[in-house]
């Protein structure tokens, strides 16, 4: 199996949640600060929005400072058009279209065009800011809008001060080019059910890039038109298309990187910038991933060492790590693992390298690394299951990731600054740095391979640069963070005139996702020229390592008011909302308990059990195995077995429609919930 740490991305998912009504739709609202742009027909292009003086002068400054020639280049013709969303996002408050921008920006007035998708999550405030914050997606390669569904709520607050734009970066997802790899998804099939050595693997995925990139380049896309700098221009196209000046930045992992450079192409156009898991521009992605990865490993390992709790229950965790690893990779062991988003189980074969590979990703979120002690103890015993859990989530990662895209960004950005003869070998001091090597489970080689083919445009000298800035900055770090440790973020802030960095002890690739990290960002927002407090970081929880008991739950109101699913009851108090209608127990991936609880106005239990049949692949609608009677209502009870999971199902018929209440999670979480709070919360639900 091939479980390659992952490219410099984020993107947090349902995480075993049930999508119980897979409805969705777009509308054009009305409410946020950006208001839409006038119809045109057809396609029609449009002249961009005229820009203030001050803009004006910033790009001219950025052309005579660094000779790129952005504030002309950007000055071209191009379009919006008003359009309904591509994707799957039950929202009412949602406004979809297309940006027409050049192939080529060196010639932004050539007739070779092609379209980004872009959305702005309208704001849920009475009176929005009119300043939006635009989300810059990682990978590079990462699909922004094709997962929208499953992150809207790390957009929520930002949305309670203003809109939000989000959109997917050229060649990504719904944007054009298509840059689909149908080689490499064939060479990531065989891999799943390969035992082979690494550098065997890798040369398999070599091979699968190369045919890729050579079948795009043949086909007419040119592969030195993806770059920071192109998607910094393309998104300085997009800003005036939508009218907006100026706007906040809120750049993630790879998006960190295009956020500088964007301060340093259009520091006219930005208000504010947020660098949460910061990729310094005179970085790389190809090399140092061993041996940041070994650092948050052994970070890890120490933490759990001086835990009480988890230092009791996962005793020795490092040697232990090791001893299964060496076991793996005497006998591989084959499983099933199940993307939890498809529902399709696929059998794979695990290495010692693959768990390596496998410590790498889950360290990026305390819901997987908080896991990662139970799932070394139960490989100690033969039990794979917690490995296959993590391995489903691999899987579904890779469906919201567009290769071609990152390694044409990267290679472009980064390999005319490379000497290849330095970047392979061993990058670590200890077990885990070998481990994740390029000659174990790590991916620089693949870069260097391929990089001829996809970088046929090497970076200007100034994309190896420090990015110097007076722009007001928050930069978020993460302690166990695998990939753009917390010296990343400080070394960025060391030229930014007007920075605040923060640290989060309990956080890995991503701070933003965390409540008290969120918190500070909308503080920062608000005020981008007063530091904002941080009181919350000290007082943050720490992670919770073992298997998280319900406890006593607390219920507080809940109201759900979306196009398709509506609802109102209790919730129990610090649940993490992951969509409508849906939360999720704190605690980690094997041991959360998924609750749904959704009402379909004018629909009955017949027709939502057939709606449910198709989407978990059941032969037919289930059968009831008995009722529950909760305050006036009548619940029938319903257990299925979807990709080898125990789901419950509580349905109800209203005057007012059809009501479900989901439950999906450990045996003993669900028995617990069913002795407790579960009774209070079916009868108060109402559809």
């Amino acid at each position: 199996m091939s479980l390659a740490p992952r490219p410099a991305r984020t993107r947090l998912l349902a995480l075993g949640a049930v999508a119980a009504l897979a409805f969705s739709a777009c509308t054009n609202g009305s409410s946020g600060s950006i208001s839409a742009p006038a119809p045109d027909s057809g396609d029609e292009v449009v002249d961009p929005p005229e820009e203030s003086e001050e803009a004006q002068a910033d790009n001219g400054d950025n052309e005579a400072d660094d000779g790129a020639g952005s504030g002309d280049l950007i000055g071209g013709r191009f379009a919006w058009r008003d359009a309904g969303c591509e994707f799957a996002a039950a929202d009412p408050d949602l406004r979809c279209g297309f940006v027409t921008v050049p192939v080529h920006w060196d010639d932004p007035d050539a007739p070779d065009t092609i379209d980004l998708h872009v959305a702005v999550l309208e704001s849920r405030a009475s009176d929005p800011a009119p300043d939006p914050v635009v989300y810059l997606e990682g990978g590079p390669g990462g699909d922004a809008l094709e997962g929208l569904a499953f992150s809207t709520h790390l957009f929520e607050p930002f949305r309670q001060r203003g809109d939000v734009v989000v959109w997917d970066q050229r060649g990504t997802s719904f944007s054009e080019p298509d840059m689909s790899c149908p080689e490499v998804d064939a060479a990531d099939d065989v891999l799943l059910a390969s035992t082979d050595e690494p550098a065997v693997e890798l040369a398999q995925a070599v091979t699968a890039l190369r045919e890729c990139g050579q079948r795009l380049s043949d086909g007419g896309v040119d592969l030195g038109q993806f770059s920071s700098l192109t998607s910094a221009r393309d998104a300085e196209a997009i800003r005036r298309a939508l009218g907006v000046e100026p706007w906040n930045l809120l750049g993630i992992s790879y998006g960190t990187r295009l956020a500088q450079t964007m301060m340093r192409e259009f520091p006219g156009s930005i208000r504010s910038v947020i660098l949460d898991s910061v990729l310094p521009t005179e970085d790389t992605l190809i090399d140092g991933t061993a041996a940041s990865g070994e650092q948050a490993a052994e970070h890890l390992f120490a933490q759990c060492a001086a835990d009480a709790d988890c230092a009791t229950a996962y005793p020795d965790l490092a040697d232990r790590f090791e001893a299964v690893v060496a076991a793996l990779d005497a006998e591989p062991v084959e499983m099933e693992v199940v993307d939890p988003l498809s529902l399709e189980a696929t059998t794979v074969a695990a290495t010692g390298a693959d768990l390596g590979a496998s410590l790498f990703q889950v360290l990026y979120s305390p819901l997987f690394f908080t896991a990662f002690p139970e799932v070394v103890r139960r490989l100690d015993s033969g039990d794979t299951s917690g490995l296959a859990v993590l391995a489903g989530q691999a899987l579904a990662q890779a469906d919201f990731f567009t290769p071609a895209v990152h390694y044409a960004v990267t290679c472009n950005d980064e390999v005319g600054f490379l000497d290849p003869s330095t970047q392979v070998g061993d990058q670590g001091d200890g077990f885990v740095g070998d481990l994740l090597s390029p000659e174990g489970a790590g991916n620089e080689r693949v870069y260097l391979e391929t990089c001829d083919l996809f970088g046929p445009a090497p970076a200007a000298p100034v994309e190896d640069e420090p990015v110097v800035s007076d722009l007001p900055t928050l930069v978020l770090t993460g302690s166990y963070d695998p990939i753009t440790p917390p010296a990343t973020g400080r070394r960025v802030a060391e030229t930014l005139s007007s920075v605040t960095v923060v640290e989060m002890p309990h956080q890995g690739h991503g701070s933003v996702a965390d409540e008290c990290a969120a918190s500070i960002a909308v503080a920062f927002l608000d005020d981008p020229a007063s530091a904002p407090d941080l009181g919350c970081v000290s007082a943050s929880d720490p992670p919770l390592w073992l298997g998280a008991d319900l406890g006593a739950v607390q219920l507080e109101p809940f109201v759900l008011d979306s196009p398709f699913v509506t609802g109102s009851g209790l919730v129990p108090a610090g649940w993490v909302e992951q969509g409508d209608g849906t939360w999720i127990s704190p605690g980690h991936v094997l041991s959360q308990l998924v609750l749904v609880q959704q009402g379909v106005a004018g629909a009955n239990e017949g027709l939502l059990l057939g709606l449910l049949a198709g989407q978990f692949g059941l032969d037919g609608p289930p059968e009831p195995d008995g009722t529950v009677v909760a305050g006036p209502t009548e619940w029938n009870h319903y257990e299925i077995e979807v990709a080898g999971s125990s789901i419950e199902l509580f349905v109800a018929d209203f005057d007012a429609g059809v009501g479900l209440v989901v439950m999906e999670g450990p045996a003993d979480l669900r028995d617990q919930a069913r002795s407790s709070f579960l009774p209070e919360l079916l009868g108060a639900f109402s559809p």
